[in-house]
């Protein structure tokens, strides 16, 4: 089966900064993909370049063969670790925006999701806290029918609490749809169950990947015990 994403060779440099330098991958369809590294590895520069938001400064992004564009963007959804939403409206009324916004926007799929993680429908963004702000980002990442999902940093910054949810949420919303999914991270331990296949990542080169059951068969570890091990 052929990938739905393909990274090849993809370098991003900045002024006096190399982000990625000439990495390679592949996200297999219907599989969760862990991008993990600590911060500064450059996951997130890769996520922008994956969603088409970016371009690469070498090597190129492919979506089942196809360069970005405005037909494969359609198939992407991107939810950024940055706050995006519009502060003024109540949960309810950004949910009504993406419905309207997207025709293949699952409302049943929606009202579940809704209950599951707890959002409280008439509550304005502004007042949301962070926790409760990185769920309603995640459900409307899910909800309109992208192949694949690109989530950066979904934890980062969250309760105990909302992080179950949020996990709760991505495999009810996603697993079951057969969605595609690269996920990265910096808290390994957290994700490392939904996980299928995992690209190490340090100072913008892997420095290790494969199928999440190999690695650990082969190095008799957790993938946060290799990480954090540095056996890699």
């Amino acid at each position: 089966m052929n990938p739905l994403l393909e990274a090849q060779n993809v370098a991003k440099h900045y002024p006096g900064v190399i982000a990625l330098d000439g990495i390679s991958f592949t996200a297999r369809k219907g599989k969760v993909l862990g991008l993990l590294g600590p911060n500064g590895s450059g996951k997130t520069t890769f996520m922008r370049i994956a969603s088409g938001q970016s371009s690469p400064s070498s090597g190129r992004v492919l979506i089942e063969g196809e360069l970005p564009d405005s037909k494969t963007r359609s198939r992407i959804s991107y939810v950024p670790e940055n706050n995006h939403l519009y502060s003024w409206m109540s949960v309810e009324e950004i949910v009504g925006f993406f419905e309207d916004l997207f025709p293949g926007f699952e409302r049943q799929r929606v009202e579940e999701l809704m209950e599951l993680m707890q959002l409280p429908r008439k509550v304005r963004i502004k007042n949301l806290s962070r926790g409760i702000y990185n769920r309603l980002k995640l459900l409307l990442g899910i909800c309109w029918g992208a192949e694949l999902l690109l989530l950066d940093e979904p934890l980062s910054g969250v309760d105990p609490a909302s992080r179950e949810k949020i996990l709760e949420g991505i495999l009810k919303g996603c697993g079951e749809q057969g969605f595609t999914i690269i996920v990265s991270t910096h808290l390994v331990g957290e994700v490392e169950p939904l996980l299928d296949d995992v690209v190490f990542l340090e100072e913008g080169r892997v420095k290790l990947q494969g199928d999440c059951d190999d690695l650990r068969k082969q190095f008799g570890l957790s993938l946060d015990q290799l990480l954090r091990r540095e056996v890699v």
